[in-house]
């Protein structure tokens, strides 16, 4: 998974390594990231162009006055999400995405925010019931592993269900930041997703 160094609203963090070499009447200075994988902040007209209507939608969010309260839920879960992307360890990623989608697809704090969040997820994101329980075991692993108390590295088979999750996540995201302005609250939001379970078949 790569890692973003950049937080919206927040603040930019590059892990960098700095290098002073001193000898007879010379010396050396090298800086480079640590984090190899991190994307390059240059990027094409052509991709600037493909990017606007998202970096519009999101732009519209940067103040939270005279936003809905479903627009203030979408600006909260991209805040959340954002600054996870930021970590490089795995269970802080998951906690801050998690967080994120409770923001966007629980009601209030009385609901099971596991259940619903597996549920509500697999509505989004697939027509096929099979799909759909697919989706939601790897959100209840990555609720497990969030609870998780100690400190030692996941299993590959651990951090290939993160990177699925956290991919899932990024999509659901995605989804409400391009239906901001057809709902007025979060609870309007879980209600249309509900409704996809009348309206999709239940098998493939």
């Amino acid at each position: 998974p790569a890692v973003c160094a950049n937080a919206l609203l927040g603040t930019e963090l590059v892990p960098s390594s700095n290098l002073l070499v001193l000898g007879d009447g010379t010396f050396s200075y090298k800086q480079g990231m640590l984090v190899p994988n991190a994307p390059a902040w240059r990027i094409s007209d052509s991709v600037l162009r493909n990017m606007r209507p998202g970096l519009d939608a999101v732009g519209a969010l940067v103040r939270p006055e005279g936003l809905s309260a479903f627009a203030r839920a979408v600006r909260s879960s991209l805040l959340l999400f954002s600054t996870g992307t930021t970590f490089s360890n795995p269970i802080e990623r998951l906690s801050y995405t998690l967080s994120s989608l409770e923001a966007l697809l629980l009601r209030h704090s009385a609901e099971a925010a596991e259940f619903n969040v597996a549920e509500r997820m697999g509505l989004l994101l697939s027509q096929e019931s099979t799909e759909r329980e697919a989706i939601a075991r790897n959100v209840r692993e990555a609720y497990r592993l969030r609870a998780r108390q100690d400190i030692s590295p996941l299993f590959p088979r651990e951090t290939s269900s993160v990177a699925t999750f956290l991919r899932r996540a990024h999509r659901v995201i995605g989804t409400a930041l391009g239906n901001v302005d057809r709902f007025g609250t979060v609870s309007e939001f879980a209600s249309t997703v509900e409704n996809l379970k009348n309206r999709r078949p239940s098998a493939p």
